[in-house]
């Protein structure tokens, strides 16, 4: 009899992908709290740096959505 095979498929994995896409919107609202609060305190530079960083995971965040989005409803990327 044949040994049962549990490994798992290397397609697409919707659930690690959603998790990956909320832990980049809390690090872009993370990092724009960060820059409000530099702007608050007169701290130009560092705000600035982390608007660019709040910036990047939400474009990462988005990138994330697209792929889970399309998914969910039958398309392909």
């Amino acid at each position: 009899m044949a040994a049962k095979k549990n490994r798992r498929s290397a397609g697409f994995d919707f659930q690690c992908t959603f998790a990956a896409h909320i832990e980049a919107n809390q690090r872009a609202q993370e990092w724009a709290v960060k820059c409000l609060n530099y702007r608050e305190a007169g701290k130009p530079v560092r705000a600035k740096y982390a608007e660019q960083k709040a910036r990047r995971w939400m474009q990462k965040a988005m990138m994330l959505e697209a792929k889970t989005d399309a998914k969910s409803h039958g398309k392909s990327v």
